[in-house]
């Protein structure tokens, strides 16, 4: 299975077509938060399998965090703010803990970050539109093979 994950694209369609245009076949696509109508203008219009979560910048309905399986892994959503991850990772590590999670994916930062700890996966694609603290625009993908998770952050 290949996931596609964008985060804080803050309206920048043209960067989210181009994002999507460039990740080629995937199978499933997660939009991190700040901007997730661009999601719905996008992945929706197009008919792609997504989930999108809040962020602290979006005044549109929605879930501020998800719990979903994909190909037997269970993933923790979450834009991040609520877990103050500008400042470090213990609060959305224990949430994860809570949850159980074997990957867990974020966004705020605007700074791309693919980290294993204990076991689990913490996955921040970055931001496809106002990277932070010396980043490139980024995003990522996450392939699934035979149970295996190979997560990758690409250049935009």
């Amino acid at each position: 299975m290949r996931i596609g994950i964008i985060s804080d694209s803050h309206g920048n369609l043209s960067r989210f077509k181009k994002v999507i245009e460039k990740m080629g076949e995937v199978d499933f696509y997660i939009h991190l938060g700040d901007y997730i109508k661009d999601a719905k203008e996008i992945l929706g219009e197009m008919n792609k399998s997504y989930i999108a979560v809040k962020g602290n910048c979006d005044i549109i309905d929605g879930e501020e965090e998800v719990i979903i399986h994909l190909n037997e892994k269970k993933f923790f959503i979450s834009h991040g703010h609520r877990y103050n991850v500008k400042y470090g990772y213990n609060n959305i590590y224990y949430r994860a803990l809570e949850w159980e999670a074997d990957i867990v994916l974020f966004g705020h930062t605007h700074m791309p970050i693919s980290l294993w700890y204990q076991g689990t996966l913490f996955f921040n694609p970055g931001s496809i539109s106002f990277p932070r603290g010396g980043s490139q625009a980024t995003y990522g993908i996450i392939d699934i093979v035979e149970g295996e998770i190979y997560p990758n952050l690409y250049k935009v």
